[in-house]
């Protein structure tokens, strides 16, 4: 039985996981539960109005009836889809009631719940809730609701929705606030340096949400997978993006079953882990470096790029899951940076399936390459801008230069690891290379003699 989702679509229940969330929030998790509400006042239009505002169907939806009337309608509206959770705050046992005859009418249960709670304290954690809508803001300031404790509790990019008597009367979007960081690289960006700038982050003392599945456990297609089944993860726009096989999709008919190994492409709220899309990417594979996550994925401008199970590089639009374009590079990428309107892919020649899947493997991933490109695209019009036939085993940019190590065989060493005893062996030779970000010439070059590295 496997379970299968359209592009760009929310695939169907279970749990979901990742480990980082985003600058501000990063290591921490948690299940969440859901708030909100609606009413003929605020009814079709009105909710459609908010979701447009929000600018996605899929969050952690909070509705404060105020006792407005059309309250129950709303979060039942708002909750419709089955994407989203929606937490109603009830001001009384009959707006209570209001509240669950609606969910029940309208066959939400489970994405939309009522509560009846005092508005002096939300239950909500900081930077956790998408959306609160308020509805009837100086009722709700008498009961004793302060408009701070509103953004407390309010996830970057959401929006605080305050009403006057049920009417809509102003949509407040929050912003990222400066003392958050973005992770858009591997190592936080495309210079490859892995320190955040990140000055909310405090110790985690338990989880802020959590989602996935242990699929890496006991795989006797992937052992290799024992400590990390995730192989890449990146943080931007409020989103955090994990490639990985860890998904309902690669479940087998039973507990015994062999499960796929499909590579999944996830998108979730990175403060409350609510799924955005999850799109199948297919049969690529990194292994090797233990829990070392080694899969080629970057987000610049609104864009996701990666190595597709064709062979080429795929852009992907961001909020939706759906590929934008598929760039003719000369293989599949192997690594992949961005930055300042520009991708750069190492592309590695039979480089689909790298490392080993039956063992624990410590070889770095790229030792049986042997040959390779390096191709530069806009990011926004995915033009080619430039190309040299040049084998990268790494890649960082900076200060409008790209830099890679370059080697023109394979790697005997790194292949015979753990074979070498009594047959000499000499590493190829090794280059540092910078070139041009946009035009892509060479502007110097130190081989491996300078640093002296004779193995």
């Amino acid at each position: 039985m496997r379970h299968s989702v359209q592009e760009g679509q929310v695939p169907p229940g279970g749990l979901y996981c990742t480990w980082r969330s985003t600058a501000g929030a990063v290591l921490f998790s948690m299940t969440c539960l859901a708030v909100f509400s609606a009413g003929p006042s605020l009814a079709g239009t009105e909710s459609r109005r908010i979701l447009d505002s929000f600018g996605r169907e899929s969050g952690l939806f909070v509705v404060i009836g105020c006792g407005e009337a059309g309250a129950p309608r709303l979060a039942t509206e708002l909750g419709a889809n089955g994407n989203s959770l929606v937490h109603a705050i009830a001001s009384s046992p009959r707006e209570l009631a209001a509240f669950n005859r609606a969910i029940a009418e309208a066959d939400v249960k489970g994405c939309v719940t009522a509560e009846q709670l005092a508005l002096t304290k939300l239950p909500y954690r900081d930077y956790l809730v998408n959306v609160i809508v308020i509805m009837d803001l100086g009722w709700a300031e008498k009961s004793g609701l302060m408009l701070a404790e509103a953004h407390r509790c309010m996830a970057p990019y959401g929006r605080v929705v305050t009403c006057r008597k049920g009417k809509i009367d102003e949509i407040l979007k929050i912003p990222l606030p400066p003392e958050m960081d973005v992770w858009t690289h591997r190592y936080h960006s495309a210079n490859g340096i892995p320190v955040s700038t990140d000055t909310v982050f405090d110790l985690p003392v338990g989880f802020r949400w959590n989602a996935g599945l242990p699929m890496y456990f006991d795989n006797p297609v992937r052992s290799a997978n024992r400590y990390s089944s995730t192989r890449a993860l990146v943080l931007s726009d409020g989103c955090c993006f994990t490639f990985s096989t860890a998904v309902c999709e690669n479940l087998g008919d039973g507990w015994r079953s062999k499960y796929g190994t499909d590579q999944y492409l996830t998108c979730r709220d990175a403060f409350n882990g609510r799924i955005i899309w999850r799109k199948r990417i297919g049969g690529t594979y990194y292994g090797g470096l233990y829990i070392e996550n080694m899969a080629p994925l970057v987000s610049e401008g609104g864009y996701l790029f990666t190595a597709g199970e064709n062979g080429t590089m795929l852009c992907i639009d961001a909020k939706t899951g759906k590929t934008v374009r598929e760039l003719p590079t000369a293989h599949i990428p192997g690594v992949i940076a961005a930055s300042r309107g520009v991708v750069v892919a190492a592309t590695w020649k039979d480089g689909k399936i790298m490392g080993s899947i039956k063992r624990y493997d410590r070889r770095r991933m790229d030792w049986e390459v042997g040959e390779g490109t390096m191709e530069a695209y806009d990011v926004a019009s995915g033009k080619r801008l430039w190309k040299n036939d040049l084998l990268g085993t790494s890649l960082l940019i900076d200060d409008d230069r790209a830099f890679i190590v370059n080697r023109s065989e394979k790697d005997e060493i790194e292949k015979n690891h753990s074979r070498r005893r009594g047959k000499e062996q000499k590493r190829p030779p090794q280059k540092v290379i910078a070139m041009d970000l946009y035009k892509g010439n060479i502007l110097w070059e130190v081989d491996d003699d300078s640093f002296n590295n004779k193995d």
